[in-house]
């Protein structure tokens, strides 16, 4: 958890089933999917060289990541529907990896045309 409360989710989050922070139940706001803000909950540290700094709190997160079919976000279901098509058209770099019952299938996003790319910005992993 950085300074600023936020927590970075390392899958697109639908939904959160339990918050602790320093042992002890809290609750956050899903920000985004990628972003849990538990910002109201950090108590700023005045002391120190560098003046206000946040003391690091132990943190544990348990979350669904993932949609049905049913639940597919919209931008989700046109980006898949247009690579699709454009997939047919021409062969895109598309990888797949089975492990246990858990399935990933996924493209390079340099393989994806602009088009994609922008309907899917708002569920891509923040870059720091």
């Amino acid at each position: 958890m950085g300074s600023s409360g936020l927590i970075a989710l390392s899958r697109p989050a639908v939904s959160v089933q339990s918050l602790t922070l320093g042992g002890a139940p809290a609750a956050g706001i899903l920000r985004s999917p990628w972003t849990l803000d538990v910002s109201a909950l950090v108590r700023p540290y005045g002391g120190g060289t560098w003046g206000g700094t946040v003391i690091s709190t132990p943190y544990t997160v348990t979350y669904t990541a993932g949609w049905t079919a049913e639940d597919l976000p919209p931008g989700i279901r046109q980006a898949i529907l247009t690579a699709a098509e454009l997939g047919a058209a021409v062969p895109v770099g598309v990888r797949s990896e089975s492990m246990g019952p858990v399935s990933r299938t996924y493209s390079e996003a340099s393989t994806l045309s602009p088009d994609v790319l922008a309907l899917l910005r708002p569920w891509l992993p923040l870059r720091f």
